[in-house]
């Protein structure tokens, strides 16, 4: 959701053994993406747009780095202290590929010299198979964190079987006013097809990072570096395989001012990116590359009860063009439980690589605005409501399948005419007692477009509701909870399948509702959750053609169905 932490529905960090990513992609969200919880593969999206969508901001490594990196392969929100969602944020500072909004987990530094763990566990239905483990040791003054994680499954619908994997470790030191830090992550990942063909993916990214303190001002210097490889392993009828190679190098300088009771702060941004892509048959080879830098700066300051900040950014990007400004502002105040933030800017994100042919590099330029309000204690009752309105021009469309590898193949579209969107998330929880309900539901209204049918749902909610009580003595604690959640209807985007044109018609795909329930066990330090997800209303046809049937025939994707899952968070410490 896009409300603080401590409303109903935020993410689960500290608790859940899945990624965020999975948890935006459920069924009732805005970031929904079909079977979200067993593949990663589906491109990320939020209010109809692909390109500048959402991103994730992992404390631990850079999630998408190259973008989209190996996005199948991310960290459980179990390795985090707390996670948020956020819309409306910080675009005009961040600069190219601002989305409209941001998923971040948090990590503390550790608090003692201890080593303390957190180990996660998921086995479930389709031979899903996940473990993983992360350490971290150390204080304020000098720590030590790494972690690994593995996920494999069998085959669900029509998506063939899969892995992925995850390394990560990082270090920092503090040394008077001086901070160091630096990480290093390994991610990759494998996928067969029903239909014959496979995919695979590699790539790893270093972190480094430093701040201190010049007089009373603070200087911050960060530098990352990614690169990946994709391939796409041959279909019965072509021969050769499909090599994507990507790499990116980010350097970031902030100055922080502070002036009483506000703030004021410059950053400057460059980007060198790189993407080439290669068919061993026929034999082709197309390369793209860019470099970008954007410079910004803000202001904080108290106003009227509240903060307001003002940004206020420029750049260029070699190949899309520019120069481009880009303004942001918000404010926020909160009184008690209470609380509101009023916010607008312009977020660019610059389409360079990868175009449909005939499309010339250029920049998808969205401005939105919206409100969040929200009201309530989270152990009592609370509600938010959140309204995000937008005009897109440009905007960047992508073909909407599971193998990531298969919509790059097929190129960025142009979109020739603006895109408006208007999406409103409201979400409400109340406890009484043992007893507890929470609620979330959205509603997105778009224009219809040629360049994209809407493949994504028009409406969305989940509900819940749950009990808690302790038992032996009140050494186990139970939460069992009955979860329902509902998908608009959307349509299919099947595209062309063959060099004669042969299509299946784009279709309306009804709306559907389906039912979960979960029991949740707390002995000591540990938490066994058994899930099952998906138990009414049987398999839905999915947007994509199942390649698995074709030739001779054209029918839709099945999602996985029905799931269930265990799974088994546990902190260890000394």
């Amino acid at each position: 959701m896009f409300a603080a932490p401590a409303r109903a529905d935020a993410p689960p960090g500290g608790t859940s053994a899945q990624t965020l990513p999975q948890w935006w992609g459920g069924a009732g969200r805005p970031g929904y993406v079909p079977d979200a919880a067993l593949a990663g593969g589906m491109p990320w999206t939020l209010a109809g747009l692909t390109a500048g969508s959402w991103q994730l901001l992992d404390p631990l490594a850079p999630a998408t780095l190259p973008s989209p990196g190996v996005a199948e392969a991310q960290a459980p929100m179990a390795w985090y202290d707390s996670a948020a969602v956020v819309v409306g944020e910080d675009a005009a500072w961040s600069g190219y590929g601002a989305s409209l909004a941001t998923a971040q987990g948090f990590v503390q530094a550790p608090g003692g010299a201890k080593p303390r763990a957190m180990l996660a566990i998921v086995n479930g239905a389709h031979a899903l198979d996940r473990n993983a483990i992360f350490v971290t040791r150390g204080n304020e003054s000098a720590w030590l964190r790494g972690g690994a994680t593995g996920d494999r499954r069998g085959g669900i619908g029509d998506i063939g079987i899969a892995g992925d994997h995850l390394w990560t470790v990082a270090a920092g030191t503090k040394r008077g006013t001086n901070r160091f830090d630096a990480g290093f992550a390994q991610r990759g990942m494998g996928e067969s097809q029903l239909a014959g063909f496979s995919e695979g993916a590699s790539g790893q990214s270093e972190h480094a990072g430093w701040s201190g303190r010049l007089g009373g001002d603070s200087l911050v210097l960060s530098l990352a570096r990614g690169s990946d490889s994709r391939e796409l392993l041959p279909l019965g009828f072509y021969a050769g395989t499909v090599r994507r190679d990507a790499q990116e190098r980010d350097a970031d300088l902030q100055l922080w001012r502070l002036r009483g009771e506000g703030a004021f702060a410059f950053r400057l941004a460059l980007r060198d990116g790189r993407v080439a892509r290669v068919l061993d048959m026929p034999s082709q080879h197309q390369e793209w590359n860019t470099r970008s830098a954007w410079l910004s700066a803000r202001m904080v300051q108290p106003l009227a009860g509240g903060a307001l900040d003002l940004q206020l950014g420029a750049g260029r990007d070699r190949r899309a063009g520019g120069p481009t400004l880009a303004p942001g502002a918000s404010w926020r105040v909160a009184q008690g439980d209470r609380s509101l933030r009023l916010f607008a800017e312009r977020a660019l994100v610059p389409i360079w690589s990868e175009l449909e042919p005939g499309v010339a590099p250029f920049t998808q330029d969205t401005w939105l605005g919206g409100f969040e309000t929200a009201a309530g204690r989270a152990s009592a009752t609370a509600g938010s409501l959140v309204l995000l309105a937008g005009r897109t021009g440009s905007r960047a469309t992508q073909f909407r399948y599971p193998i990531r590898a298969e919509s790059f193949s097929l190129g960025w579209r142009r979109d020739a005419e603006a895109y408006r969107f208007v999406l409103l998330q409201g979400t409400a929880g109340t406890h009484w007692r043992a007893l507890a309900g929470d609620a979330t539901g959205y509603a997105l209204a778009r224009p219809i477009v040629t360049s994209q049918p809407r493949v994504d749902p028009g409406l969305g909610a989940r509900a819940g509701l749950e009990g808690y009580f302790r038992v032996f003595a009140g050494d186990l604690g139970v939460r069992l909870r009955v979860e329902g959640a509902y998908v608009g209807a959307r349509e299919t985007d099947t595209r062309t399948t063959d060099e004669s044109g042969m299509t299946l018609p784009d279709v309306v795909l009804p709306a559907y509702a389906t039912l979960g329930v979960a029991a949740t066990f707390m002995l000591g330090d540990a938490t066994i959750a058994v899930r099952g997800d998906g138990l009414v209303s049987g398999r839905h046809a999915e947007s994509w053609i199942d390649l698995s049937q074709y030739p001779p025939a054209l029918v839709l994707a099945r999602d996985a169905g029905p799931q269930t899952r265990v799974e088994v968070t546990w902190p260890l410490f000394n």
